[in-house]
């Protein structure tokens, strides 16, 4: 995901995400047991919740294996930004009945992302130029 965040701030976009810049590399949850995880986690949450919030869009990645793995933070992050009417866009497979809405669009991968940004956000594909 850095690696994808790189090159939407080098094109001009602006990534809300604070999670991308987390210490650890795996998931948040994997050390619950900790002292403070409660605290932690909630505040993770609440970023996650302000960086939706923030954007004008959500990408969310959904590779095929994800579809029966993961911790579901997407999907919550997912029918957030929908409730707060954010264009939502899945690079992926669909994984859930949310993705079939008609103003969700689905994308295959990073260079379609690419492709479906730079028409809808003409000025930062010509700032490339």
């Amino acid at each position: 995901m850095c690696e994808v965040r790189q090159a939407l701030v080098a094109a001009g976009y602006v990534i809300t995400s604070r999670w991308l810049d987390a210490a650890t590399a795996g998931p948040a949850t994997a050390r619950v047991h900790e002292d403070g995880a409660a605290a932690r986690l909630a505040e993770i949450a609440r970023h996650d919740l302000e960086d939706i919030a923030d954007a004008n869009l959500v990408v969310v990645f959904n590779p095929p294996q994800a579809v029966t793995v993961g911790r579901g933070g997407r999907h919550v992050e997912t029918g957030y930004a929908l409730a707060l009417h954010k264009r939502v866009i899945v690079v992926g497979v669909r994984g859930n009945v949310f993705h079939w809405l008609p103003h969700v669009s689905v994308i295959s991968d990073w260079p379609g992302l690419r492709a479906l940004l730079d028409a809808e956000f003409p000025a930062n594909a010509a700032s490339r130029d």
